[in-house]
């Protein structure tokens, strides 16, 4: 099991900045989460939202933007926009980056921005858009990919074989003893989202040993499982 900290350490600094994944780094966790968007000229920013109404009070969407655009951008928490070239550099190879892509047609982008990394075997790619994974695990099969579902149980781990995925992110309620075992008998990685509950997470880890668990609460979940 890898406690996963979700957008970074986004309890203790801005999510998805390059603060958040260097304070994930420092404090050892087992697993950073980041979210990507495409800009218009095809680079991958670490964004969550479509838009940047939210973090930044501009209700513009992030791919009408060029990466200078971005670059020259700051939040309203101060901090710049983070590019998905930076958290290579900044990232040691060690830990686990789980990227989610968001939105369309980020595949190929991904693919070229991942091609000269030599640690793809602690990456994992994951996403809602079963169309887009498919197509990078097409292109890129080097890292892992799971799917994001809102499935029930008795769907996901059929919706992964299909697809030719390597695992399955669920909902911390969805889980459920048909998938764990389905997903251990058909070699799938389980992960589930987004749990901050540390009764939960210690019931999870006791039930679903092999299941990560990404959560905004890194520390406070790796302390109560420990």
């Amino acid at each position: 099991m890898k406690i996963i900290a979700h957008r970074s350490l986004s309890k203790f600094a801005p999510e998805n900045s390059l603060k958040a994944v260097n304070l994930a780094l420092e404090e050892g966790v087992g697993g950073i989460e980041i979210d990507v968007r495409q800009t218009k000229d095809k680079k991958l920013v670490l964004f969550h939202d479509p838009t940047l109404r939210r973090l930044g009070g501009v209700n513009r969407k992030i791919d009408s933007y060029n990466s200078a655009e971005l670059s020259e951008i700051r939040l309203k928490s101060g901090e710049p926009i983070a590019f998905l070239s930076e958290i290579l550099d900044a990232v040691d190879g060690k830990t686990l980056l789980v990227i989610e892509g968001k939105g369309k047609a980020w595949a190929t982008t991904l693919k070229n921005e991942l091609k000269t990394c030599s640690w793809l075997d602690n990456i994992r790619v994951i996403s809602f858009n079963r169309l887009e994974l498919a197509k990078f695990k097409q292109l890129f099969p080097g890292p892992k990919c799971y799917i994001i579902t809102l499935l029930n149980s008795y769907k996901a781990s059929s919706l992964a074989r299909q697809n030719n995925f390597d695992g399955v992110v669920v909902h911390s309620a969805l889980l459920h003893p048909f998938l764990y075992n389905s997903a251990l008998k058909h070699h799938l990685g389980i992960n589930v989202f987004t749990l901050n509950n540390a009764v939960i997470a210690r019931q999870i880890h006791k039930l679903y040993p092999e299941a990560d668990i990404t959560t905004d609460q890194p520390l406070k979940i790796k302390s109560a499982l420990s």
